[in-house]
């Protein structure tokens, strides 16, 4: 089981400087119960969001320290920075729990379940998409969030309006479902919008689509916590689509919170 949760979350700290232990935490108990559960843990071990890599490995230490350090994996290991966030990983199930790890791996099948449904009945209405390569550019990218809230999220939200970080972070907060890709590959996705007007104070589901300079850090995070922490420092978007959804379909490529 620590081999499958490190397969899974292994991406989203790789090359990461700060918060790894505390991270993990977040991406495990997130499926189960999103927040507060992991801020508990958190507090009680002192497992800080900006405690650097060495400041991990001493809670990882005290955790599995034995009397003969010859035994301990982390001193035999030190100099493989993979096998390091292994046992970062490993720690961070422990504290977790046995039933959240589970609820966990159960929470990333459901959710690659949903895809491949999605995937599967796209195929059957449009020609494949010409192969094109995967391998992301490390560089500054502009990344698109796209995110469903009920109407009475929205506020004074105007299409083409700038906003501001705390106002993404509300969204983020208020979204039932999410995705971050990068743009232009949003158009891949295909929520269900009409024209007509958003009625404010009313519980009726809105497409949002945020433009994000240098988002690159955002793109492919599946839990809101990492989402709104890799904001760039900038903290600003533009607002290029907002639409009423006519229904749920066309959200397979989407994050269900």
């Amino acid at each position: 089981m620590y081999n499958q949760i490190f397969e899974q979350v292994s991406p989203q700290i790789t090359n990461q400087g700060r918060g790894v232990l505390y991270d993990v935490m977040h991406i495990i108990l997130y499926a189960e119960q999103p927040g507060s559960k992991a801020k508990n843990i958190c507090n009680y071990f002192g497992i800080e969001s900006y405690a650097t890599l060495d400041e991990d490995k001493r809670i990882v230490d005290g955790v599995i320290s034995n009397p003969n350090d010859s035994f301990n994996p982390i001193n035999l290991l030190r100099h493989d920075p993979e096998r390091e966030l292994f046992w970062i990983v490993v720690i961070a199930c422990t504290l977790a729990g046995a039933y959240s790890c589970v609820k966990y791996l159960e929470y990333i099948k459901e959710q690659k379940a949903t895809q491949e449904r999605g995937n599967k009945a796209r195929n059957l209405q449009l020609a494949p998409p010409s192969q094109q390569s995967v391998t992301p550019p490390r560089k500054s990218l502009t990344a698109a969030l796209c995110l469903v809230v009920s109407a009475n999220a929205i506020g004074n939200l105007i299409k083409n309006d700038q906003i501001n970080v705390s106002d993404i972070e509300k969204l983020i907060d208020a979204a039932s479902y999410f995705v971050c890709t990068e743009e232009p590959d949003s158009n891949q996705l295909h929520p269900e919008i009409t024209d007509e007007d958003i009625p404010t104070n009313s519980n009726l589901e809105v497409y949002v689509k945020i433009y994000i300079d240098e988002g690159q850090e955002m793109i492919g995070k599946k839990v809101p916590y990492i989402l709104k922490r890799n904001l760039p420092s900038h903290g600003q978007g533009v607002v290029k689509q907002l639409a009423c959804l006519r229904n749920l379909s066309g959200l397979e490529k989407f994050n269900r919170v």
